[in-house]
């Protein structure tokens, strides 16, 4: 049975616990089909097709212990059917000594596709860095 979602915030909730369970089966419902759909993780290449993009999901998923995933939105643009949704996820991973947590952007495209919302596209930028406070410069000296 094909999952129908109501909105795009509907299929965004759905994207982010399918990747907050490493629910690979919840992740192939939320991505719309044809060679039109994208995704871009952080660094890496572009992949298209459901097909591509579900095995790069898989990569991730599996092995993996589930992350603490939140995710929030920056800017929300909708228009008929289509809406852009520019997020910050915060994503912070166990299995390790120290917990580490990374900051991305993300940009998520949504579009009505018929019967129901889909993702069309999900782009994640490289981890944010850390900005540091400006030093001040040492006074000049004059000899």
């Amino acid at each position: 049975m094909d999952v129908a979602f109501v909105d795009a915030a509907a299929v965004e909730r759905a994207f982010y616990e399918a990747f907050a369970r490493l629910d690979l089966r919840r992740m192939s419902e939320v991505w719309a089909d044809g060679a039109e759909t994208v995704c871009i993780h952080p660094g890496g290449p572009l992949l298209q097709g459901k097909a591509v993009i579900l095995d790069s999901w898989r990569e991730i998923l599996s092995g993996s212990v589930p992350p603490t995933l939140r995710h929030r939105a920056v800017q929300r643009f909708a228009t008929g059917a289509l809406a852009v949704h520019l997020v910050e996820e915060t994503i912070t991973t166990a299995g390790t000594s120290v917990p580490q947590t990374t900051r991305v952007l993300a940009t998520n495209v949504y579009a009505y596709l018929g019967d129901s919302w889909r993702m069309l596209e999900h782009h994640a930028s490289l981890p944010l860095g850390t900005r540091r406070a400006p030093q001040p410069s040492a006074p000049a000296r004059v000899h």
